[in-house]
């Protein structure tokens, strides 16, 4: 499975569309057999003791096409495959909707649970997830850039966009995680997003532009420790992790999405095609009370409160 996105030079090319450089060819979870072709049967199989339940083979199918038939089977129509052959992904009605656990017992498997995934590697696994998975939830003809370099001003070191995404009026940029201890460990979180607020508000100032902007934190691994300390589920008491974590983005009014979110998101896209998923998203984010999405939940500001409200995909 490949996902192929374009290499920009920097953040004003990828604004401007000027001076397009080169493609490139990015692999997603190439470690995990999960997915084959057979030259002899032209056909597209899945391995279910393989499947994270992560969407890649929707999402990044060669050519970036995949459709669902009666009955929710996958239907590859790619252009690096001739055939139309259909295939089951693994219990897929049940992940698409309660993502219910999978047990992988495969020896073969690198990663055993869509969380594990998300949580190691950032440039490799959440990031290039995410940006195919952002991808496909707000339109193939949407322009997706990664690792696009940022100059910051007053600093030594300059910065690097995980992901960006721009819509018609829109632009978002998610900094990829893998999870919340890593995060508060390293510390960076806080000044990057700080320092790309400014960097991308002196760019609107310019007048070159016109668009709003969304900063977010696409944070993976297990998304219960994203939620409050109070909440009966919070899986990151100990060090007083959520806690201290809540403060910071309540003081500097940092936004963030769990990797379980935005394929959320994106699985609901698929069940409801009819509806407006990408515009879910917008209008949550660009709500300044809201503070982070989880699985169909969001999770809100009342002055230095925090409570949480379903999203009822």
């Amino acid at each position: 499975m490949v996902f192929t996105h374009k290499i920009y030079k920097n953040l004003p090319i990828f604004l401007s569309d000027e001076g397009m450089a080169k493609s490139k060819d990015e692999l997603l979870s190439n470690e995990i057999d999960c997915i084959s072709y057979d030259k002899k049967q032209n056909a597209i199989s899945i391995n279910r003791d393989q499947c994270l339940s992560c969407g890649s083979c929707a999402f990044s199918c060669p050519g970036g096409k995949i459709n669902f038939s009666d009955g929710l089977k996958a239907v590859p129509s790619c252009s690096s495959f001739s055939g139309h052959s259909k295939v089951e992904l693994a219990e897929i009605q049940t992940h698409l909707i309660n993502f219910s656990d999978n047990s992988l017992d495969s020896f073969n498997a690198k990663y055993k649970s869509f969380e594990k995934y998300t949580g190691i590697n950032e440039t490799t696994n959440i990031s290039v997830w995410g940006g195919n998975t952002a991808r496909y939830l707000f339109g193939i003809n949407q322009k997706i850039g990664l690792e696009i370099p940022l100059t910051i001003g007053g600093r030594d070191r300059n910065g690097r966009l995980d992901i960006c995404v721009l819509t018609s009026d829109t632009l978002i940029v998610m900094e990829a995680k893998i999870g919340l201890k890593k995060l508060m460990a390293e510390g960076r979180y806080e000044s990057q997003i700080l320092a790309y607020d400014e960097e991308l508000s002196g760019l609107m100032l310019e007048g070159k532009y016109k668009f709003s902007s969304i900063k977010l934190l696409l944070i993976g691994d297990n998304e219960n420790d994203l939620l409050p300390q109070d909440h009966e589920l919070c899986s990151s008491r100990v060090g007083n992790l959520s806690t201290n974590f809540y403060k910071s983005i309540l003081k500097h009014n940092i936004q963030f999405i769990s990797a379980r979110g935005l394929l959320s998101l994106a699985m609901a896209k698929f069940t409801k095609p009819n509806k407006s998923i990408d515009k879910v998203f917008l209008n949550a984010f660009k709500d300044k009370n809201t503070i982070g999405l989880l699985s169909n939940t969001l999770i809100k500001r009342r002055g230095d409160e925090v409570y949480l409200e379903s999203l009822n995909l």
